[in-house]
């Protein structure tokens, strides 16, 4: 392994999905597609969907 994989393993291991989509969205200077934002944060496209949804009613983006 590699550090960058250990890096993304303890990512994962240690944050929820909605706070890995939270990070990611908000990291994306121009909008991209829920796909790039499942990819990224290691979750289902449905997932990311209702993830972002949230954030967007709680006015977080």
């Amino acid at each position: 392994m590699t550090e960058t994989t250990d890096g993304f393993e303890v990512w994962i291991e240690h944050t929820s999905a909605f706070d890995r989509v939270q990070s990611v969205a908000r990291s994306v200077s121009k909008p991209k597609p829920v796909s790039y934002i499942a990819e990224e944060a290691h979750v289902a496209e449905n997932t990311a969907r209702d993830h972002l949804e949230r954030l967007v009613e709680l006015n977080v983006l």
